[in-house]
């Protein structure tokens, strides 16, 4: 059995994983990379591919940090300047006519409020900066059979008889993670009553740079714009509705999703010449108990989901990212233990209280958006227009739109009384 040892060993080879990878190894750290499938490069071709992420300011900073920014090809990045939100009332539910609240990039002297970024185009930039670090092993894909740890390391053993020790191990293999399950570390998951139904379609015109979301009774429908490419202009649909109504559409042609989309969605969708690709999936929000061990830590979805309307599942792991990484480095500066359960600590903590805050803002968000009751439909209308009228209030939800929320989370719960 071949054996090896590292300082640190990251499981899961996605967009959270292997930005840490990078950032540790841009600091003289001894790093492997470990996951069961081979990542699959992608060429830059003009269609997108189906998935993609809301890149907020704070993860392009940790892109451009790490050398990945400047590898994203510049055609497949669409910056967006404002997100329009608004909630579809009858006009016998209205106290007031205006119901739509606007936030843009320059309430917070941002030049954008984010990019719409295909994943595996940020993936893929990201794993070209490992090229350059010596000192950071991509392992051969291989399934954990075992993961023990104990005082001093952890271990894993794998199906192709690697024996890999680390004296921290980081699980960021997504949300239904091996290295969570298999240390005993709980976790807190609530499923939604909807789905999401995603698609990208070819439109008519170029989408521009306007993000949008519209909350209706039972349907929630968003614009996502997209890079245009050889003259040809495109946009990422999502529609959360019930599982029956997704999984339908997930069935349909293209043609009945076209005519679905076009009955439902809102007047001002650019006219649609075809649909690109579509899939389906549950909705959750998810928390562990706990982010840390001796000898070991959880990174992204691994540690934490969150409901997909505010677009903020990647930035949340890149700032575990962030942060875990300045733990480690200071650590190692000072001579200590980097698998010290007290070093972790302090990762743990600062970055549970902060996912909580984004989970407890967006989760409030859509408990209060997917209420059918007339008072609450009286207080959404007059939350849009007092929001309109107050600046102070304008640039907090355009910090929201861009990632930044954790100050008004729980100011916000208590507002709006929900758990």
């Amino acid at each position: 059995m071949k054996q090896q040892h590292f300082d640190v060993l990251i499981i899961g080879l996605g967009m959270v994983g292997s930005a840490l990878a990078t950032f540790l190894g841009d600091n003289n750290f001894n790093v492997a990379i470990i996951d069961k499938q081979q990542f699959k490069s992608v060429a830059n071709t003009e269609v997108p591919t189906l998935r993609v992420s809301a890149i907020n300011p704070n993860s392009q900073a940790l892109l451009e940090a790490i050398g990945a920014w400047k590898l994203i090809p510049e055609n497949k990045k669409a910056p967006y300047t404002q997100l329009k939100v608004w909630d579809y009332l009858e006009a016998n539910h209205r106290l007031f006519n205006n119901n739509q609240l606007s936030f843009e990039a320059d309430l917070i002297k941002q030049d954008f409020l984010g990019y719409i970024i295909e994943n595996q185009q940020v993936q893929q930039a990201i794993l070209q900066t490992l090229n350059n670090h010596s000192n950071v092993t991509i392992l051969p894909p291989s399934t954990i059979t075992a993961l023990n740890l104990d005082a001093n390391l952890a271990s894993i053993i794998t199906t192709d008889n690697q024996h890999i020790t680390a004296n921290l191990l980081v699980g960021a293999d997504g949300a239904e993670s091996f290295v969570r399950k298999s240390s005993g570390l709980g976790i807190t998951k609530t499923e939604y009553s909807q789905h999401c139904f995603t698609a990208v379609v070819e439109i008519a015109e170029p989408a521009g740079m306007t993000t949008w979301q519209q909350f209706a009774e039972d349907n929630t429908t968003a614009f996502l714009p997209l890079a245009s490419n050889a003259n040809k202009h495109y946009a990422s649909l999502i529609w959360h509705t019930s599982a029956i109504k997704a999984n339908s559409l997930s069935q349909m042609n293209s043609q009945q999703q076209q005519q679905q989309i076009e009955a439902n969605f809102p007047q001002l969708l650019p006219k649609i010449i075809n649909i690109v690709s579509s899939g389906a999936f549950p909705l959750s929000k998810a928390n562990a108990s706990n982010y840390c061990l001796p000898n070991l830590a959880l990174v992204g979805d691994a540690a934490h989901m969150v409901h997909p309307l505010a677009g903020q599942g990647v930035n949340m792991g890149f700032q575990d990212v962030q942060c875990l990484a300045s733990t480690l480095i200071q650590a190692k500066k000072q001579g200590k233990n980097i698998g010290d359960v007290k070093i972790l600590r302090s990762y743990a903590r600062k970055r549970f209280v902060a996912n909580c805050a984004m989970n407890s803002v967006v989760h409030s968000i859509y408990l209060l958006f997917n209420n059918t009751n007339i008072i609450s439909k009286t207080i959404r209308n007059i939350g849009v227009n007092v929001t309109n009228r107050i600046p102070f209030l304008k640039k907090i939800g355009a910090g929201y739109a861009s990632g930044n929320c954790q100050d008004i989370a729980s100011t916000l719960k208590t507002i709006l009384n929900l758990n």
